[in-house]
């Protein structure tokens, strides 16, 4: 199953269409797998793989603005009989606040103070770290919350090529363009 990525959750099944619109997927079905295609924003996997719940969720910008993490993680545990302290998360590659630096999102950003502590001094975006605070607050343990801490921009290997698909490396440097798949299935 593959999103439509738009700000919205969406509760997915073995019937579901291939394209479904949404930046949040959850499933308990075992026959579908979930996908999503990011470029630098940040794949997220929660699951309780006890219980057979799944979800995949696209986490940039705007999904993070709105705190999409927080919300799929209450949707399930509120839907469930799920305890919270057997909900496992991992955030995956997405750009880092070492590479994440945009004067007018930063701008627009300050104008909420709760996006303060992620704007280290106000030149970068932390949104890995706004993640995981979304997800702890949820009600995932910080225990069960792994960050694969790989940055889109700036990863590479031992030759000092980059591993990793930048949307916005692409517009520095001019590369090709392109995304990495994030695939997850219980």
């Amino acid at each position: 199953m593959a999103p439509q990525q738009v700000d919205k959750i969406e509760v997915v099944g073995a019937e579901s269409p291939d394209l479904v619109e949404g930046d949040a997927f959850i499933t308990t079905d075992r026959e579908v797998a979930l996908s999503l295609f990011p470029g630098d924003c940040f794949p997220v996997i929660i699951t309780d793989t006890n219980r057979g719940i799944l979800a995949l969720l696209h986490a940039g910008w705007r999904g993070t603005n709105l705190q999409l993490a927080k919300k799929v993680v209450v949707k399930i545990l509120s839907e469930t009989r799920i305890d919270s302290q057997n909900l496992m998360a991992v955030i995956g590659p997405g750009i880092r606040s070492c590479c994440y630096y945009s004067k007018g999102r930063i701008s627009y950003l300050r104008q909420e103070s709760r996006w303060e502590p992620y704007l280290p001094g106000f030149s970068r975006i932390d949104l890995a770290g706004y993640i995981h605070d979304q997800l702890v607050e949820g009600g995932i343990s910080a225990e069960n919350i792994f960050d694969v801490t790989l940055c889109t921009y700036c990863a590479q290997n031992e030759q000092g090529e980059p591993t990793l698909f930048s949307n916005i490396r692409v517009g520095d440097t001019g590369e090709v363009e392109g995304r990495f798949a994030a695939i997850a299935m219980l």
